[in-house]
């Protein structure tokens, strides 16, 4: 990360107990584990845990919200887009600068960075899916579209149409 070797590593013998190491030094000694390690804006970022709650740490920060996620959940896929920080949670909705989005989905995915924007893909309760950009829902004339992609800065994902003989057709979009 950085130029700089980065990696997790057990802190004692009892293999229970992980740390970040990260240029040498030994980071996150203060929590009861450490779960993920990213690079965000070439800045450091990990998940940790402490007293069954656990959140990222960005740039030696503690950031976002604390959650209770069980013994099988994680937080993941952080993200900073204009510079505001988000990330994926298991069995619940995305949160971006503080505040949990796609509530109105039964499934949201995929989160990136289009040209300084927010870009995802959604599942509603009937299983139509959509791709939200920039708080905008795409995907209305589609059966269905893929996960969103940036390519050359611009929104990318396929989709599939019906044509005027009721067969599928699939095309991508830029």
């Amino acid at each position: 990360i950085n130029g700089k070797l980065a990696f997790i590593a057990y802190s004692d013998y009892t293999k229970t107990k992980k740390i970040v190491v990260y240029d040498g030094q030994e980071l996150g000694k203060e929590y009861d584990t450490v779960v993920g390690l990213y690079d965000i804006d070439g800045k450091l970022t990990y998940s940790a845990k402490k007293d069954d709650k656990e959140f990222f740490v960005f740039d030696g920060k503690e950031i976002g919200k604390k959650h209770s996620l069980g013994p099988y959940g994680y937080l993941h896929s952080p993200i900073m887009v204009d510079g505001k920080f988000g990330y994926e949670v298991t069995w619940g909705h995305p949160i971006f600068d503080g505040i949990e989005i796609g509530k109105e989905f039964v499934d949201v995915y995929g989160l990136i960075d289009v040209g300084e924007k927010l870009a995802y893909g959604a599942r509603d309760e009937e299983g139509k899916t959509w791709i939200i950009y920039d708080g905008k829902k795409i995907g209305e004339n589609y059966e269905s579209v893929s996960w969103p992609d940036n390519i050359g800065g611009k929104l990318a994902f396929s989709a599939i149409i019906p044509n005027a003989r009721d067969n599928k057709k699939t095309i991508v979009l830029l």
